[in-house]
């Protein structure tokens, strides 16, 4: 699983720079929980932050809008306007798990050193494409009623590259239906322990990195009873 993206823009009279600092300190969550009045399922977070684009180079290859051209001393103007007076609201959404959605060895290509090449197998469930759009208007009226004197989103579509890698090594107790036991050790190779985001059965609505802490502080926790006891 990844995480569902999105995102919209806005520009203001006045500077912003949000270039500078950091990213994101504030999440809106009244949209964190699935609608059952929505005809999708799904939820998120909307967070400010100064969008995927604000560095040099990203925005000038992508950070304008979509009805800009660019090229031209136009462009350079715009570019010199509008770098720190634009603010992004940023999506994060449900990435529903499916059986189809996996990651195998590849039967021939192989790496350098002679091993199975990685083959990722990924689709959007359509509730998460509904869903990010569904946030991507909501974090364009909160630009508006911020204040934004122009305001743009770039369509959702289904992803072709993914953050947030989620999934694939089920927490069990059974080998036959999961890779890892409750102390994160591989039911197959026994000082093996995994520490990511591998477990996680479902995805987050939002960045997973305290998630990822917290069970990684409880793996190691594991690990050092496991060796204490002498069995790693």
């Amino acid at each position: 699983m990844f995480n569902a993206h999105a995102s919209a823009e806005g520009t203001f009279e006045h500077q912003l720079n949000e270039y500078k600092g950091v990213q994101a300190t504030r999440v809106i969550m009244d949209y964190y929980n699935s609608d059952p009045s929505q005809s999708f399922y799904g939820g998120g977070g909307i967070d400010a932050r100064g969008g995927l684009f604000l560095t040099p180079l990203m925005y000038t290859i992508a950070g304008s809008p979509p009805s800009e051209k660019n090229w031209g001393a136009e462009y350079k103007d715009m570019i010199a306007h509008s770098f720190s007076r634009q603010m992004g609201m940023f999506i994060s959404g449900t990435s529903i798990p499916m059986d189809r959605n996996n990651i195998t060895l590849h039967p021939t290509n192989t790496d350098q050193w002679g091993r199975p090449s990685i083959i990722v197998t990924y689709q959007n469930h359509p509730d998460d494409l509904e869903n990010a759009r569904f946030l991507q208007n909501i974090g364009q009226e909160l630009l508006d009623a911020a204040g934004a004197k122009r305001t743009w989103a770039h369509p959702v579509e289904p992803s072709n590259f993914g953050v947030h890698l989620l999934g694939t090594c089920r927490m069990g107790d059974d080998p036959a239906t999961s890779v890892i036991d409750k102390a994160h050790r591989t039911h197959d190779v026994s000082n093996l322990f995994i520490c990511d985001g591998s477990s996680l059965v479902t995805s987050t609505r939002g960045q997973p990195t305290m998630i990822i802490m917290a069970l990684a502080f409880r793996a190691a926790d594991q690990i050092k009873a496991a060796a204490n006891a002498g069995t790693i």
